[in-house]
C-alpha cells in the first residue's frame, strides 16, 4: 500500500480509535522504509516544492524557448536605466550616451512641448535600439542617420506646398536627393562597421588569350612607364 492510497484512506474513512490512527501511522512508515512519521510529511512537503519549482522552470523555459533555465531568465532583472541608456547607445559613460540622445532628440523633434519632452526621448531611445550601435563611432553614424533622414523628409515635404515658385520647388527636390543619398552612403558605412558589407561580385566571361599574352582576373594597376 503506498502513501497515495493510505492517504485516501484517511480521508474516506473515519478512524474513531488511537489505536486505528497508530496503525495508520505504522503502515505508512513500513511503505516508505522510515520509523518517524513526521519524517514523511517533511519529505512530502519537500517533493510538491520542487516539483512546483520545476512546473514553474519548465513554464519559463517554454515560453522564452530555450532547454536551460540560465538562459530563460532575464538577463538583468535589476538594470537601471541609465545601464539601459548607455547599451542602447552602445557606450560606458552615461554622459555621453544622454548626449547623443538629446541630439537625436532634437533631430526628430527641434521643439518639443514640455509635455512631451519624456516622449520625444522615448522615441529618440528606441529608435537608437533599432539601429543596435555597439560603439560610440556608431553611435555618432547612427545618429547623423537619423539626422539625414529627417531633413531629407523636411524638405521632401516643403516641396509639396502650394504656391511656391518653381525654383524653390527644384531646391527642396534637390536638397531632399541629396540627403537621401547621403543616408545611403551612411547606411554601407555603418554595414561595414558592424561587420556586415556585402563584398562585390566579380563576374568573369569569355576572355581569349593569345599566343604571347597575358590576361589578368582582378583589379590591375598600371604605372605610367608600362602603359607606354
Amino acid at each position: 500500500m503506498n502513501i497515495k492510497k493510505l492517504s485516501k484512506l484517511a480521508e474516506s474513512e473515519s478512524l474513531p480509535t488511537e489505536q486505528g490512527l497508530v496503525e495508520l501511522e505504522g503502515a505508512t512508515c513500513n511503505a516508505t522504509g522510515t520509523h518517524d512519521i513526521t519524517t514523511i510529511e517533511v519529505e512530502s512537503k519537500s517533493q510538491t516544492s520542487q516539483q512546483t519549482l520545476a512546473d514553474q522552470e519548465g513554464a519559463m523555459c517554454k515560453t522564452n524557448g530555450t532547454d536551460d533555465i540560465t538562459t530563460a531568465q532575464p538577463e538583468s532583472e535589476f538594470e537601471t536605466e541609465e545601464q539601459r541608456i548607455c547599451k542602447t547607445t552602445g557606450t560606458h559613460d552615461i554622459n555621453t550616451a544622454l548626449r547623443f540622445l538629446s541630439q537625436v532628440s532634437v533631430a526628430q523633434e527641434p521643439s518639443p512641448p514640455a509635455e512631451n519632452s519624456t516622449r520625444s526621448r522615448a522615441i529618440a531611445l528606441s529608435t537608437l535600439q533599432g539601429m543596435a550601435p555597439q560603439s560610440a563611432t556608431e553611435a555618432m553614424l547612427a545618429t547623423q542617420m537619423i539626422a539625414a533622414h529627417e531633413a531629407s523628409l523636411k524638405f521632401l515635404h516643403i516641396s509639396t506646398l502650394d504656391d511656391q515658385p518653381n525654383v524653390l520647388l527644384d531646391l527642396n527636390l534637390l536638397r531632399a536627393a541629396r540627403l537621401m543619398r547621403l543616408f545611403s552612403q551612411q547606411a554601407e558605412t555603418m554595414q561595414k562597421l558592424k561587420g556586415k558589407a556585402t563584398p562585390p561580385n566579380l563576374v568573369v566571361g569569355h576572355v581569349d588569350v593569345h599566343h604571347g599574352g597575358q590576361a589578368i582576373v582582378g583589379s590591375a594597376t598600371v604605372s605610367k612607364g608600362e602603359a607606354e
